[in-house]
């Protein structure tokens, strides 16, 4: 994957945590093998991990739909 598509998925990222008021102090993005690894720091991990790790499940899922669809854009 070029690095500008990564890029440009990381703007996507940040832009969705953004919008749920939780805005990153830090976010990378690495590629690994047919994946993308995520890395989140911020001040209110309690908030995204939630009760059962549940709303992180949801999280991923929520984001892997937005990287999928970053992904069939030319």
């Amino acid at each position: 994957m070029d690095q500008k598509r990564i890029k440009k998925i990381k703007e996507k990222v940040e832009e969705f945590f953004e919008k749920m008021g939780l805005p990153p102090i830090s976010l990378s993005i690495e590629p690994k093998e047919k994946t993308l690894m995520v890395n989140l720091n911020t001040e209110e991990p309690k908030l995204l991990i939630g009760e059962k790790a549940q709303t992180l499940l949801d999280i991923q899922r929520i984001l892997r739909l937005i990287v999928f669809k970053e992904l069939e854009e030319p």
